[in-house]
């Protein structure tokens, strides 16, 4: 195989710097307001290359990961293939850097850049799926998971109805930085949508309003208070080991800690 038909990728982490559950529609999935912000580390780097058939190889350097098709990489090329007709196939292999079960968004986020990594090794033609609404590849990555159309961006967003439907934010002032923090407790973010109670929910709407409107003016005090996350009260409950966690590099360090989207890693957030 010649190295010039490998593509390597990486793919990113998010955080949610506000998050609303509104509420659970008769389709299942819950309705929610957010604004993810997309981080530069910990990343996944992605490797892919031809096969001489059609197959879908995934491979993982993480033993926990699974590299059937529940993978979401996997779906991502089957989907691909699906709807292009190609008849070209993969193998592709996952340096995993990004916590599994950790609210971080790894494998939506592993999904969108093999739908952008496909796209250009099949040699497809296609808009670049960036900044762009209408690509076919926002439509695919939906059928992953609606938090992976949003890989699609750089920086800040606001994502709506499921968290599909995306309007760019102004970028974060240039003083705000962020920590991850592995925390070694995995939660399923199915599970935690499925568990939470929905009436403690969606009543920060007005710190989101604040949240963007500090952002647009680059207000930096108005965004540190705004910040949350109306998974914090739930998880911290069931997992009372992550409250402890943020109580303790609270008390020792500057800036907010908070819960990555349904956990469980953390997230500290200073300047």
């Amino acid at each position: 195989m010649s190295s010039k038909s490998v593509i390597s990728v990486f793919s990113y982490p998010k955080v949610n710097l506000a998050l609303d559950i509104l509420g659970k529609t008769p389709s299942g999935y819950h309705e929610i307001r957010t604004v993810f912000h997309q981080l530069s580390e910990p990343r996944d780097e992605i490797i892919i290359e031809p096969c001489n058939d059609d197959r879908i190889v995934v491979e993982c350097d993480n033993k926990k990961v699974p590299c059937d098709e529940t993978n979401t990489v996997y779906k991502a090329a089957v989907l691909l293939k699906q709807y292009t007709r190609i008849l070209g196939g993969a193998r592709i292999f996952i340096k995993k850097k990004i916590p599994i079960m950790s609210g971080l968004g790894g494998g939506a986020s592993n999904a969108a850049a093999v739908l952008e990594a496909l796209a250009a090794l099949w040699s497809i033609s296609c808009c670049d799926g960036r900044h762009r609404e209408g690509c076919f590849l926002h439509g695919l990555a939906d059928q992953i998971g609606m938090d992976c159309r949003f890989f699609f961006y750089n920086g800040t967003v606001l994502g709506e109805h499921f968290g599909e439907k995306i309007t760019p934010l102004p970028s974060l002032p240039e003083n705000i930085r962020f920590e991850v923090i592995e925390t070694g407790v995995e939660i399923s973010s199915r599970w935690a949508y499925e568990h939470i109670d929905l009436a403690r929910c969606g009543k920060n709407t007005e710190k989101t309003k604040r949240f963007i409107a500090a952002l647009k003016v680059g207000d930096s005090k108005g965004i540190f208070k705004n910040l949350h996350n109306d998974f914090e009260e739930f998880v911290f409950g069931k997992y009372p080991e992550l409250a402890e966690i943020k109580q303790k590099i609270e008390a020792g360090k500057s800036g907010k800690v908070m819960l990555c989207g349904s956990g469980g890693a953390l997230i500290r957030i200073h300047s």
